[in-house]
């Protein structure tokens, strides 16, 4: 079996009931990786024995490394794994999500045979309908009008990439989306470790170091259920509007992303009703700052106020 010269990354909390699945698809690779490093992150159910386990039943070599105290998030247990990795190229596998089985082969190949390409990313489909991608019509037309198209893959710009990624969101689906050189990690200053949900950000700020491959066929199967990070909806918009405001850089590009300023203020007015006012009048600030005080963000800010002072009145429930 050829071995590519990459390390996985799994960063596990209480994962027990996922593991050993998780590690079965790394197992099925039609290119097996040169290591396998599992963080747990202080789990309290046993995960690290069963991952070990299940290794050797599979006779997979793993390391595992072991947090002492919880991190709150897979931020701080991934830049734990990449740290200590050995290949060339990181992917990263959540503990509930698998590989499908020409995943390596792939994206490891279209990082071969383009040095200026930072990372290579696929598609990806819930695990109970494995045919049928995430991505949506819109994202896929809008990513074959920018890719160059190689035999096994397609190729964009950096600024491009980044362009797509602001105007659709996380459209890669998480960190199992997507393959990318350690050296653009270290560049970067590894994943920022005070967001919940830092794939997007990450993206963005690698997306600046290089070109971009697109393997067009699905390699990565989500598994959804209620412990889902992504599945909280508030902390997924705040922290999008914290990475659009970063991201976008210049007055030409925020004027091309004038949707992604409705959005700021869409997600301005669901944290506003959940009672995040701080986070509310940020996003409105924010919109303010980067596309102009238009009269819909003044009013969001009026709105907001009048909110606030109904709710501290209990004139709202």
């Amino acid at each position: 079996m050829t071995v590519a010269n990459v390390s996985i990354i799994i960063p596990t909390y209480n994962g027990s009931r996922f593991i050993k699945e998780t590690l079965r698809s790394i197992m099925a690779q039609t290119v097996l990786p040169e290591q396998i490093i599992v963080v747990d992150d202080a789990s309290t159910d046993g995960t690290p024995a069963t991952a070990e386990q299940c290794a050797d039943d599979l006779g997979l070599n793993i390391d595992v490394i072991r947090l002492s105290r919880n991190s709150g998030s897979p931020s701080r247990p991934t830049n734990i794994g990449i740290d200590a990795a050995k290949g060339e190229f990181i992917a990263v596998l959540d503990q509930d999500d698998v590989f499908c089985p020409s995943k390596l082969e792939s994206e490891c190949a279209a990082l071969t045979s383009n040095p200026d390409v930072g990372y290579a990313f696929s598609l990806s489909a819930p695990l109970d309908q494995p045919s049928v991608p995430w991505q949506s019509t819109e994202v896929l037309a809008d990513l074959q009008k920018v890719a160059v198209a190689t035999e096994r893959f397609a190729v964009l710009s950096g600024s491009h990439m980044l362009h797509l990624l602001l105007k659709h969101g996380c459209f890669v689906i998480g960190f199992p989306g997507f393959t990318f050189r350690k050296t653009i990690w270290e560049r970067s200053g590894g994943i920022d470790e005070s967001l919940r949900i830092a794939d997007h950000d990450f993206l963005c700020r690698i997306s600046k170091y290089g070109s971009v491959a697109w393997v067009p066929t699905i390699n990565y199967l989500r598994r959804i259920h209620d412990s889902n990070l992504s599945g909280d909806r508030l902390t997924v918009g705040w922290e999008f509007v914290k990475v659009a405001t970063r991201s976008i850089s210049c007055a030409a590009e925020a004027e091309s992303l004038q949707s992604v300023r409705n959005m700021f203020i869409g997600i301005g007015f669901a944290l506003r009703d959940a009672g995040w006012y701080s986070e509310s009048l940020q996003c409105f600030r924010a919109a303010g700052r980067i596309w102009g005080w238009r009269p819909d963000t003044v009013a969001a800010c009026a709105k907001l106020g009048v909110h606030y002072l109904a709710k501290r009145t209990r004139r709202l429930p």
